[in-house]
């Protein structure tokens, strides 16, 4: 299975490289909004989710993805902004 999830991250590298740059901003906005949404997911419910966690590595984990997502969506906001207020090759802005 890791074998798998390998591969396809490396063919998602190479779709990413060549797609528009708001795609690729959406891209990552979707998948930080994804793992926030599982962290909160994984810390809030008390019940066990996964039957390969006990509940404080469900907990650790939610943490874990909360914090991951949160610092992919700073990433973003700050990927965005720096590009936006480059000016192109072609444009006349002084």
């Amino acid at each position: 299975m890791h074998v798998n999830m390998i591969i396809c991250g490396l063919f998602l590298i190479a779709v990413l490289r060549s797609t528009l740059f708001e795609v690729r901003i959406l891209f990552l906005e979707m998948l930080s909004a994804m793992l926030l949404a599982t962290g909160i997911t994984l810390r809030t419910f008390d019940t066990l989710l996964c039957s390969s966690f006990n509940i404080s590595q469900q907990k650790q984990t939610g943490t874990y993805l909360i914090l991951i997502g949160v610092i992919l969506f700073a990433y973003t906001f700050i990927t965005f902004f720096s590009m936006t207020l480059i000016p192109s090759e072609g444009s006349n802005v002084e």
